[in-house]
């Protein structure tokens, strides 16, 4: 067990009337090495439904086939990219990709299209890059990992576009570090997602907190 602990916590809402979802999570590997994958597949409906269940079957799988220090965060996201490629079809998706090294305690991430992320603290925040273009579609040449360090009671919130981020910013530190903070994981997302989700998106939410005391 690393120095660092993790408890995460994910909601999507689909668009309205075209169930199901195009968006989703996946948080994979072991200590002291973990990774969470985000995404939202072009589109709505089931076909990014269907999109977004294969890659993140894929991306469980590749995590779990080999030792995971193996990866870096842009071999593994080209991996991804090379599988959505093979689906045909103009599979595309939006992905940020994010490994945790729980004894160093730093946070490796690469973000390519229309996603938001951000280590939050009580009264700051750290905003993450996101490359433009698409997974399976416009690729960067270069993906350019960031690197950060974590410090206990940070959160990492990834968001799909479906997020209305300039309403819910100062919103953010109540639902993550206010009177609810003991609140499980997933049914903060959910309340995210409810309170700041756009009815005509599929809207998502993921969280990560580092070395949460107050989580069961």
């Amino acid at each position: 067990m690393g120095r660092f602990t993790l408890c995460h916590g994910y909601w999507n809402r689909p668009f309205y009337n075209t169930p199901p979802s195009g968006d989703g999570a996946a948080f994979a590997g072991d200590p002291p090495e973990q990774w969470l994958l985000v995404m939202d597949a072009m589109g709505h409906g089931p076909s990014a439904h269907h999109i977004t269940q294969q890659v993140l079957t894929s991306f469980m799988a590749l995590v779990g086939a080999r030792d995971t220090t193996a990866w870096t965060t842009s071999a593994l996201l080209d991996a991804l990219d090379r599988g959505l490629r093979a689906m045909g079809d103009g599979a595309q998706a939006a992905m940020g990709l994010f490994r945790f090294d729980l004894n160093t305690g730093i946070l490796e991430a690469v973000m390519v299209g229309n996603l938001a992320a951000m280590l939050l603290n009580p009264d700051s925040r750290i905003q993450f890059h996101s490359r433009h273009g698409m997974v399976g579609g416009i690729y960067p040449r270069s993906l350019h990992p960031q690197h950060f360090k974590l410090n206990p009671n940070q959160v990492l919130a990834v968001f799909s576009d479906g997020i209305r981020l300039r309403d819910g910013l100062q919103e953010l530190p109540g639902f993550l570090f206010g009177p609810g903070a003991s609140t499980p994981p997933d049914e903060q997302a959910r309340r995210i997602v409810e309170r700041c989700g756009r009815d005509y998106d599929d809207a998502s939410c993921a969280l990560v907190f580092i070395n949460r005391q107050n989580h069961d």
